[in-house]
């Protein structure tokens, strides 16, 4: 099944504008106003039940990775922070299929409930996202890594050029597909994608934005939804064992080292 031409053309243009988009403004792409005109930060988003069902329906073993894009949306007059999931086939270097992420709109929540509870580094990724100063989001996405030259691989790395880039698309690797896939088939769970943060790992992980994967109940409001649960389930699960692009980009996406 191919992605949609006219899907893949907003795609494409959504991940160029990202690319390009000026590090001094990147901030602006991370707020919104709630229904009372409160500013908010992004940090959680939803799959929607008709593309989760798609999820649902695909063979784990014929998955080689699940990749998140950072993308920007041009709507009603502004940019606005816009990701999506990709996934990846095996000996394939586009996407079978693109799913469009839906903000999941933390102020409509009760203010007991602003906090999503979740286990170790998923939780301290989400506040240290939080904690982050806007005049220093942009330092989360971009590092210093290792370009390729000439024939250089980076089984030599002392012959790679270090450059600052930006990072495109984290990817989750077959062994967290198959958990994943296997958990939304197993139940009536949902695909959450929780912006977070972490501390920079070295020159092959140069970022210390950290997105985390979670496979749990529908608890959250939706803008739009009526049908909403607020209890949480104990046994939800969460990923973020990903690899940033670059330098990780398995032969998907320019700047691959």
């Amino acid at each position: 099944m191919a992605v949609n031409e006219v899907v893949k053309e907003i795609f494409q243009e959504q991940t160029r504008s990202w690319k390009h988009f000026p590090p001094s403004l990147i901030s602006d792409l991370f707020y919104y106003k709630d229904d009372k005109g409160e500013q908010q930060r992004y940090y959680s988003f939803i799959l929607s039940e008709e593309d989760t069902n798609i999820l649902r329906s695909l063979d784990p073993e014929n998955i080689s990775a699940i990749r998140f894009f950072l993308a920007c949306a041009y709507t009603d007059s502004i940019y606005t922070f816009n990701p999506w999931i990709g996934i990846l086939y095996k000996n394939e270097t586009e996407d079978e299929f693109l799913f469009e992420l839906q903000l999941v709109d933390a102020s409509a929540l009760p203010i007991w409930y602003q906090g999503i509870i979740t286990p170790g580094t998923a939780d301290l990724f989400r506040l240290k996202w939080l904690e982050i100063g806007a005049e220093k989001i942009n330092y989360a996405f971009a590092g210093k890594t290792f370009k390729k030259f000439g024939d250089q691989t980076r089984d030599d790395p002392d012959s790679l050029l270090p450059t600052n880039q930006r990072v495109k698309f984290y990817h989750f690797g077959k062994d967290d597909v198959h958990d994943i896939i296997n958990n939304l088939q197993n139940t009536s769970k949902r695909f959450y994608l929780h912006l977070g943060a972490g501390l920079q790992v070295d020159i092959f992980h140069p970022y210390n934005f950290r997105p985390v994967i979670e496979v749990g109940r529908l608890r959250y409001i939706t803008p739009g939804s009526e049908d909403i649960t607020l209890d949480g389930d104990d046994d939800d699960n969460y990923y973020e064992r990903a690899q940033p692009c670059p330098p990780y980009c398995h032969g998907g996406g320019d700047g691959e080292p």
